[in-house]
C-alpha cells in the first residue's frame, strides 16, 4: 500500500477466502500499525477472484471494519487489492517515443503480452528506464469487468475507494523500497 502520512485511509485485502484490514500511523519516522482485522469468507462468495455473492461480501466487509482490533477506523478512505488471478503485471521495452505519442505506443504494444483487448482492461504504466533508443515500462492491466465489480462493493459499503492495486505491483514496489533502504544503510 502506498503509504501517504497526510491522507486518512486504510488498507484492505479482498482474498477468495478472507478479508484483511489495516491501519497504519505514522508517529515521527515509524509507521505504527493502529488497528487491523482478519476475516474468513465462505468459500462461494468470492471464487477464483470473481465476487459470486456481491450482498454477503457487502456485508462481510462492513462486519470487518467494525470489529477491527485497536483504534476505530474513522475514515471511508481505502485502498484495495484486485485479485492477484485477474489482474497482469508485464515489463516490457518500447522504442524511444516522443511523450505525445507514448500512450498509443504502450497500448499497441501491450496487445503482444495481455490476453485482454483494450477496450476490456484499465491500464496503468511507469516508466522503470530510459534512454534515447528504448523505454522499458512496467504495465500493469486489469480487466475492466474485474475492476468495476470491485469498485462497487467498496461504494455499496459505503467506502471510497482512492487506489485499487495490483498486488504484484505493490510487493514489487515493496521489495524495491526495502532494497533502497538496506542501500542507504549500506
Amino acid at each position: 500500500m502506498l503509504y501517504n502520512p497526510s491522507k486518512n485511509i486504510f488498507g484492505l485485502d479482498i482474498g477468495d477466502h478472507s478479508l484483511k484490514l489495516v491501519v497504519l500511523a505514522k508517529e515521527g519516522k515509524k509507521l505504527i500499525l493502529k488497528s487491523f482485522n482478519d476475516l474468513n469468507l465462505a468459500d462461494d462468495i468470492i471464487i477464483n477472484g470473481e465476487i459470486k455473492k456481491p450482498d454477503e461480501l457487502n456485508t462481510a466487509v462492513n462486519q470487518l471494519i467494525r470489529s477491527a482490533t485497536g483504534a476505530k477506523v474513522n475514515t471511508s478512505n481505502v485502498v484495495a487489492a484486485l485479485p492477484e488471478s485477474k489482474t497482469f503485471v508485464k515489463v516490457i521495452d518500447i522504442p524511444a517515443t516522443p511523450e505525445e505519442k507514448l500512450n498509443l505506443t504502450i497500448s499497441e504494444e501491450v496487445k503482444n503480452y495481455i490476453p485482454l483487448s483494450t477496450e476490456e482492461m484499465y491500464l496503468d504504466w511507469q516508466i522503470l528506464n530510459q534512454d534515447q533508443s528504448h523505454t522499458q515500462l512496467l504495465v500493469g492491466a486489469a480487466s475492466k469487468d474485474v475492476v468495476n465489480s470491485y469498485y462497487s462493493i467498496l461504494t455499496n459499503s459505503g467506502l471510497s475507494p482512492c487506489v485499487l492495486e495490483i498486488e504484484a505491483a505493490a510487493i514489487i514496489r515493496s521489495l524495491i523500497n526495502e532494497n533502497k533502504e538496506k542501500n542507504r544503510r549500506g
